[in-house]
């Protein structure tokens, strides 16, 4: 008992400290604007985007705990079985030195205002990534042997895939919804939020606030800020929709329907009170101290422990409310060595990973470019091999079309045909890109892209959306063969996680409401893929025939 214990507060140490080592990382880092110098090689652009692979795991690890929350117990008794004290605090020593020294380079570092000359910044990059990789590498190592953190993996495969998945529908959830406050000038929410942070700078300082609406800027005397989509906190509660909509959707057995409901508004309410104190604590910070602290540390992270604060009251209501609670949450499934034994891909397995290659894939080759994603064709093959490899579990060998796929794929192409406009700059980007490459490369690069959209993407999203998410959220057997029942809240929220990660977020969603419709009444999951693909290759010949190439 006295080693558990003993254990348990270490376990509990090591947690804090990487979250103060989190928090410091990012702390005053504007990397993006890496990017900006000419000197940067290819192997240096993940610097440019250490905020948003932060960002990236600080999501991965809430989802992680969301989809994980009945077998905590169960991972902190496995961690203490496996803990060693005295390794510990030998790499726990190794793991904070190697963190001092990425502190201590990422300040010349990232410091853009006073870009470094090209060898010192090279060499200073080289040495950043090693001493971040040892620092990460020792984290586990800390609490664990390699041979434990195997028999994990192994076990917890499937829930880190859907923890990928859900991360990446996160966040692009929340990009869209970021997006409104920057392409409303008129904003309701918008104008009530200026209005509000003015009345909180009224309270502490006797100078006029000035407030430019139009512009999205405010400010006191010499200090104004403008605040940008990214720090509107509209990103905030886009997070708190989807991080409600998958925990009630997971553990909807356990709460009373529509009363936990109300915790959607009370959430939103939240983060939009808590992102007006930050926007008036920031004019003052600015105002009274250091502009650059204001801008910088306080600006990069108030934003995301407002959403973080939210979200854990949130859920400490939806756990610890008698009126929410409809009864107690079952026992985990305990970790165990029969299971490591046993273990291998599933049918559900095999109906995510394609999806979660092609969400990586993406995620990897849009970094590496700008407007014109030349790396697409990479994308198809990934996704293909991962297609390959998954099919022999799946089992789909022939199946037979019926009529509610040519429907249901003609109707999608004819709704996102209609609900989208012309977009000049997006199609002057892709010929500009197309006209860059030699004729026969640009062909090829044309033939992948209608693979892509009209082969592996509906395969893969398919699988994902209407074959995995569907049944999972219906409470039945993910399978990709035989009928499926109506649920309203499973077609519903799969639909809605489909629009999340389309750009189009209203047509994405109307899609998946039709896609799922095509599932319902079919025997299998082919006929989506094939509405999906009728789509896909009715908007890629319509894109190519009008010029509408950004719809491809």
């Amino acid at each position: 008992m006295v080693v558990s214990l003993t254990a348990s507060r270490y376990l509990m140490l090591a947690l804090f400290l990487v979250a103060i080592e989190l928090f410091l990382l990012t702390f005053n880092m504007q990397t993006i604007r890496l990017l900006e110098l000419d000197y940067l090689q290819l192997w240096q652009l993940p610097l440019g985007y250490v905020d948003l692979i932060g960002k990236l795991l600080l999501i991965a690890v809430f989802v992680w705990l969301l989809l994980s929350q009945k077998r905590l117990a169960r991972y902190r008794d496995y961690l203490v079985a496996h803990f060693e004290v005295p390794r510990f605090k030998r790499l726990a020593l190794v793991q904070v030195l190697s963190f001092l020294l990425v502190l201590m380079v990422s300040q010349p570092l990232f410091n853009v205002d006073q870009p470094l000359a090209a060898a010192s910044f090279h060499w200073l990059s080289v040495l950043w990534l090693m001493a971040l990789t040892l620092a990460v590498v020792t984290i586990p190592l800390c609490l664990s042997r390699v041979q434990g953190w195997s028999r994990w993996l192994e076990v917890e495969r499937s829930r880190l895939l859907i923890t990928m998945l859900v991360t990446l529908v996160f966040w692009k959830f929340a990009k869209w919804t970021q997006s409104v406050w920057g392409n409303f000038a008129g904003d309701g929410l918008a104008a009530a939020t200026f209005d509000v942070v003015a009345w909180l700078l009224g309270l502490f300082v006797h100078a006029p606030v000035a407030v430019n609406l139009a512009e999205r800027v405010i400010g006191i005397g010499e200090f104004s800020v403008y605040i940008a989509p990214e720090c509107s906190g509209y990103e905030g509660m886009g997070l708190v929709i989807a991080a409600l909509a998958t925990y009630l959707g997971l553990y909807r057995k356990d709460f009373r329907f529509p009363r936990v409901l109300l915790l959607v508004p009370l959430g939103l309410a939240l983060v939009w009170m808590l992102n007006c104190v930050r926007i008036a604590a920031l004019v003052l910070i600015g105002h009274y101290w250091s502009p650059e602290i204001a801008v910088g540390g306080f600006h990069s992270q108030a934003g995301w422990l407002s959403f973080i604060a939210t979200a854990v009251l949130l859920l400490w209501l939806a756990n610890n409310s008698p009126w929410l609670q409809r009864r107690p949450p079952s026992d985990a499934v305990p970790l165990s060595h029969s299971a490591v034994a046993t273990h291998s891909m599933g049918t559900a397995e095999a109906m995510l990973i394609p999806l979660v290659v092609l969400l990586a894939v993406t995620l990897v080759t849009t970094a590496l470019v700008a407007k014109f994603d030349y790396w697409y064709p990479l994308r198809v093959v990934v996704v293909a091999i991962a297609l390959v490899k998954v099919w022999p579990v799946l089992g789909m060998t022939r199946f037979r079309v019926g009529w509610q796929a040519w429907v249901g794929g003609l109707l999608v192409s004819l709704l996102w045909v209609l609900f989208h406009g012309d977009n000049p700059e997006a199609n002057q980007a892709f010929t500009q890109g197309l006209e860059s490459m030699p004729p026969l490369l640009a062909v090829t690069w044309l033939l992948f892209r209608v693979v892509g959209a009209s082969v592996t993407v509906p395969i893969a999203e398919e699988l994902a959306f209407r074959g995995y998410l569907y049944a999972k959220l219906a409470g039945i057997e993910v399978r990709p063969l035989g009928p499926v029942p109506f649920h309203w809240l499973a077609v519903a929220l799969s639909s809605l996680a489909f629009g999340a990660l389309h750009g189009a977020w209203v047509a994405g969603t109307l899609a998946g409401l039709v896609y799922a419709w095509v599932r319902i009444r079919s025997n299998q999951i082919g006929d989506a893929i094939v509405a999906h693909a009728v789509t896909n290759l009715i908007i890629a010949g319509y894109g190519m025939a009008t010029g509408n190439w950004w719809l491809l």
